[in-house]
Order: structure tokens, then sequence, then C-alpha cells
């Protein structure tokens, strides 16, 4: 280390500035070949139809990496930069100042992705598409506390592309050889370390500050502000971003004290039109006067509406609302949704790329509608005292597509405040912890499906304070490649657990557990219409797999079940340690902990989650060629949806393929392991034939691919 940086600056979704590096003096840092330019941030989401993200550009030219740096990473998940990490440096965890810890490569201009390649004691290989571009996933850094990582000697090579998931022109290659040592010594030895940085509390960064709504609204309009802190107080600005593009310059409005925060009374935002705005450290408060139905907190408009709204982060907000002065009155049945409003409409399918984390929230009507489109994260939610349905998922179609991964993980319903027959008639039914819509995406209505998403480690409705029938996971779209894993579903007084009733191709159904919150009893994973492979693999549900033959659900030709480890009956106290009729996060984790050890749910014997690695989802199909009776297999693609622990337990690789053909319209599988990119098939029958392959990893098989149909000679 040649310098050690007495500014630090919270990063959001922001590239680490350049202006750090210039502290080191001069424009360039001290490993020699890299050369500063002006960091631009960029999302990574290539759209296969409809939307082309400003700054991920299909153009085959792509950043360079100007410096590795080491950060540190505070409670509301904000990086703060340590020092560069240089060839042959030693990093010893005493001497940082932070217990929790990541890398961050600094970039010159737009990348697609950039693939981190980490060998030693621990090793980590994945790609990250969406800045800030960290080494292991934010949502879970390193914990030196917890011997992460490992003590040793590490190489880290990372490697940019000019699109996203690894594909495209690849930039400058960068390796860089460091030791890590976990020390408990108070007292380093004054070897050359790591300079640690004192993180002020609070230190909002740099930005102009404002103290009042004339304040705020002449900074965002002046179009020049990159972050705009607010101090403490109350504000009434609505609408504040709706139209902006920030693009060329991302803007963050934050509050400057993370312990006092702003609050805003009864003022909505509209995110229509809005593009690269992060709202942080801020709170919103309805007196009254917003009801449900007609409000949302932070709304991007309609479909149909103009302009698309991406790259949004909403990061440590708390929302709050007046509580009915007989909430816990199981006698009154008035209209309670009438007085309370929504957290989020990410509803319009020209909406992608966003971040909602660190939320707290109580009395409100709905978390919201959500489209997963482009690259989503919903972490770190606590929703206490919600009144209809969760979170609502959205079917999106193909117009305004945008691919990319999806993560809901973290997220903790607490106790619903509906009573049944409020609001149970033809147009309101009964509330759902998470409910996916088969509604309609645009003017036309076209083939709306959930794709491409991981619901891991949420706790869904432990309890109720009136009322007695809520729904846990209902699906109504077609559900394709997405995974349910350790999640706890508790219903009441309703049999449907995960129910899976527009279809299914390639869903994945691992350590779960699905029960009745008051009595324990019959919860259901139900299967419908389902066309492809639902692979159910340890879970607890003390009702049945509920499948159809005939009739409109009735599942159709492709339709594979894997049902493997799980568990189901009636009497769920054989397996647990909790009596039923508990609420709130204790009671619910005291239900569903574990008699003995197994491999059976989401939990270990000690109430935590067992984190343990999950088969894999599924990747893009296959690139085949074909010759007389054979063909090749010229690529195989490996996924890109891993929980977020995945990295740290050496799950995100593939240890092998398979693969596996049978003529088109058929399904009588031939099944070969062990494959790689460029084996030949051969004595394949003349035909069209289609072919899918499959990952492995340390927890085992994986989803199928799509299919890829070629016609063999």
């Amino acid at each position: 280390m040649n310098c050690s940086f007495s500014n630090s600056l919270f990063l959001g979704a922001l590239i680490i500035s350049s202006l750090l590096l210039n502290a080191c003096g001069g424009g360039e840092s001290s490993n020699s070949g890299f050369s500063l330019g002006t960091p631009t941030p960029g999302f990574g989401a290539t759209p296969e139809l409809g939307i082309t993200p400003t700054l991920n550009p299909a153009a085959e030219s792509v950043a360079d990496i100007v410096a590795i740096q080491l950060v540190s990473v505070t409670e509301l998940n904000d990086l703060v930069v340590i020092d560069t990490i240089e060839d042959g440096d030693i990093i010893r965890s005493n001497t940082l100042g932070s217990t929790t810890i990541n890398i961050v490569p600094l970039v010159d201009d737009v990348v697609g992705s950039i693939k981190f390649d980490l060998t030693g004691p621990t090793t980590i290989n994945r790609t990250e598409n969406s800045a800030p571009y960290t080494l292991v996933d934010q949502s879970f850094n390193w914990d030196t506390t917890q011997n992460e990582p490992v003590s040793g000697d590490y190489t880290l090579t990372i490697t940019p592309y000019s699109q996203a998931n690894a594909q495209g022109t690849v930039g400058n290659v960068v390796s860089i050889y460091f030791s890590f040592e976990q020390s408990l010594d108070p007292t380093p030895t004054p070897t050359p370390s790591l300079t640690p940085t004192p993180t002020p509390s609070p230190d909002p960064g740099p930005g102009t500050t404002v103290a009042s709504d004339a304040e705020l609204k002449a900074a965002i309009e002046s179009g020049t502000a990159k972050v705009i802190n607010i101090a403490p107080g109350n504000y009434t600005l609505s609408d504040m971003v709706a139209g902006i593009d920030r693009s060329a310059s991302p803007l963050t409005i934050q509050g400057q004290d993370p312990l006092n925060k702003p609050v805003f009374l009864n003022a909505t935002q509209s995110l229509k039109g809005t593009r690269f705005v992060t709202f942080r450290n801020l709170a919103f408060e309805n007196t009254g006067l917003l009801v449900s139905g007609d409000y949302w907190f932070f709304d991007p408009g309609g479909n149909g509406d103009n302009g698309l709204t991406s790259d949004i982060v909403l990061d440590g907000l708390d929302f709050y609302a007046i509580a009915p002065s007989d909430l816990t009155n199981p006698n009154r049945v008035s209209d309670y949704g009438n007085m309370l409003s929504s957290l989020f409409k990410f509803s319009n399918y020209r909406t992608y790329n966003y971040t909602i984390q660190n939320i707290n929230a109580e009395n409100v009507f709905s978390i919201g509608d959500f489209r997963m489109n482009g690259d989503v994260l919903i972490n770190r939610l606590i929703i206490d005292k919600w009144y209809f349905d969760g979170i609502r998922i959205l079917g999106q179609g193909t117009e305004g597509y945008v691919d990319g991964d999806r993560i809901i993980a973290n997220v903790d319903i607490l106790d619903n405040i509906a009573v049944y027959n409020e609001i149970d008639n033809a147009s309101t039914p009964h509330p759902d912890n998470t409910q996916v819509f088969n509604s309609g995406t645009s003017v036309n209505n076209t083939n709306p499906q959930l794709t491409n998403t991981l619901f891991y480690h949420n706790r869904f409705n432990p309890g109720q304070l009136r009322g007695n029938s809520v729904q846990s996971g209902l699906s109504q779209s077609r559900e394709i490649n997405v995974g349910y894993v350790e999640n706890i579903y508790g219903t009441r007084g309703n049999p449907h657990g995960i129910s899976l009733e527009g279809g299914a191709i390639g869903v994945l159904i691992e350590r779960n557990a699905l029960v009745d919150v008051d009595w324990g009893s019959a919860v259901w994973l139900r299967i419908f219409r389902a066309e492809g492979e639902v692979a159910v693999y340890n879970n607890f549900f003390p009702g049945r797999i509920d499948t159809r033959s005939d009739g409109s659900f009735a599942n159709r030709d492709g339709y594979e079940l894997i049902d493997s480890g799980n568990i189901r009956g009636e009497d769920y106290a054989s397996f647990f340690t909790g009596p039923s009729g508990l609420t709130g996060i204790e009671g619910l984790v005291k239900m569903f902990t574990p008699v003995s050890s197994s491999t059976v749910g989401p939990l270990n014997t000690q109430g935590v989650w067992r984190n343990l690695p999950h088969r894999p989802m599924m990747a893009k199909a296959p690139e085949i060629t074909t010759g007389n009776s054979a063909f090749t297999i010229e690529t195989i693609y490996d996924p890109t949806l891993w929980s977020p622990d995945q990295a740290g337990l050496n799950a995100d690789n593939c240890l092998s393929y398979d693969a596996r053909w049978s003529l088109a319209g058929a399904y009588d599988w031939t099944i070969q392991s062990d494959v790689s990119a460029g084996d030949k098939i051969s004595s394949v029958t003349a035909g069209d034939i289609k072919i899918q392959t499959r990952c492995v990893n340390v927890a085992g098989v994986g989803l199928w691919s799509p299919t890829t149909t070629v016609s063999v000679e």
C-alpha cells in the first residue's frame, strides 16, 4: 500500500469515484499500467426485447480495471473504501477498523459484467452484472468474526466483459496476489498492512445539504447535484424526481443522519420516467390522508404511460401509518384498508433494474406490486401489520422484457390485520403473503409469466391479529426457472402453501416449511398446468402434493415431478419443538425448529437457517451443431441465478454437466452424465432432436435447461 485514504464515499448503486484514487497523488495508482478515467455507472442488464438501457450498449467495447479496493460495509450496506490492494499485500483483520468487508474493482467506463476468480483457502467463482461489482455478493459480505475469509494466500483474477453474464468482448484481465491473516491480537505488528479509515457517524458523503422542501426541489432541478443530503425534519415534497433521467450522472437523495431520518408526511413519489436515482435513509408517514387504492409511496406509473423507469435503488427506508384504535378488536368489521396505503407499485411493464432493501414498515395496505423485469433485488424487508396481500408479483410478458436475475430474500412479513369477511368478495379475495398474478403486461395481454426468480430465506406471515384466513405462495402465472429455497410459509385457515396454478417449467422447491400457523394442519403444495420439471427436495408440509391429470388444471405433456426427501403428515409436532398458535418471529422460529437434526425444512435445531448449498437453477439452452447421426454440444452455459450465500459455500459453480436428448414431441429421454463442451454424441436417431443440459454442483443435479431443437440426418 502506498497511501491510505482519509475520505470515505458511500456507494449505494454508484461505482467508487476516481476522486478517492486521486488522494494518492496524481492521476495514477502505484500499479503500473493502471490509468484513471472517469467512472460511469452501469447496471449491466442487456434486454432481449424492447428496451435498450443507455448505459449498457450492445457495442463491443469494455472498460479497463484501474484499481482493486478493499471496502468496509456499514450496517446500511454502504461501502466505505479502506484502501487499494496491490500485488503482495498482507491484509490483517485487526487493522481494518471493520469486521464486515468486501473487495470491489474500480473501472474507468461502462462494463456489462465482471467475472471474479478467487483461489486459495476460500474459493469464489462468480459473475456480477450490477454495480457496485463486489467479489462477495453484497447481501452477504465477508465477516471477519466468522473467520471469513480463511487465513492464507490468495490469487484474485478479475475479468471485465462488455455484456452481461460474462459475455461479449473481454477487457483487460487483472490478477493480484495477496495474503489474509485472521488475527485476534488487538495490537498488530508493525509489518506494513492496510491502514484503517475511521468511519464517522453519521457521514452522508459528499454532496449538497438541504433543509427545506424548496431547497430540495431546487437541488434536484439544478441537474448538477449527484448527492443530496436532507437534514432531519419534516418534509412534504411529492413527485420530486418524476420524469428525471439521470443515466449520465446518477443521483442519490439521502438522509443526512441515518439515525435521525428526515420524514416525508403524506408525500407520494412518482417514478414515471425516472432513471438512475437512489433514495436512502428516509422515512415516510401516512397520517391518514393517503388511502388504499389511490396512493402508493413509490409509483413508476401504469402500463402505457410514457417513459420507462429503470435503475432505481430504495435503501434504508421506513414507512408508518396511523393504527386504527381498535385494531385488536376481533368484532370490528369496518374496512381498515381505507385507512392505509401501499408501499411500492413497480407494476409498469416498462420498469426494470431496481433494488429495494433494508425496509421497515408498519400499518400498510400492501407491500406492493412488482414486475420481475431486468435485475431485481428485494432484500431485508420487515413488514408488520399489513392488510391485503404482501408481495404481489405481476406476470411479465414479452413487451418491454429485459433479461436478468431476480432475488427476493430475507423478507419478514409479520402480522396480518385483515378480517376475512371484510374483503372476501369477487373483486378482493382473501390476502396472500405472496401472490404471482396472471395479469396482463401490455395492451394486448401477451403471455404473462414469472421467470428467473429466487425466493430465499423469507419468513411469511408468522401471526395474525384479526381474522383467520391468509394463504401463502399463490402463483397464477406460468413460472419458468423459479426457485423456493429455505423459506417459511405460514398460512392461516387456508390449505394453500406454495401453489403453482398457472404452469411450471423448471421450478426448484428445496428445504421449505409449509404449515398452518394455528393448527399445524394440512397445507398443500399444488402443481397445476405444469409442462416441465418441478423438483421438490427436503421440504416439510403436512398436506399433500396436489397434482391434476384431468380438467383445466391438468398437467401437460412434459411434466416431471421429482419428489425426494420430503416429509408429509398431519402432525407437525412430531418434527418441530413449538406448539401451534404462536405469533411473532420468536414464535414462528420455535414452531419450525426441528426436534432433531435432519435435512428437512429451512431451519436447524438452533432455529437458524440451515444455509446449505442449493441445487442449480436452469441455465441457457446449449448451442448444438449436427452431423450424420450425431450432434455436437458446442457450448454449455452455467446458471446465473444463485442465492446470495452460494459463493461463500463454494456452491455457485458447476462440478460437471449432464445432457439428455429425445425426439421432438416425445419424452423418452436418453441421459449422458459428465459431458463437456465439444463432446460429440453419435448414433442418434435421425429426425428433429431436442437437447437439454444441466449443471451439477456440490448439492446435486440441477434443473434441466430450456430445449435446443436441431435436425439430425
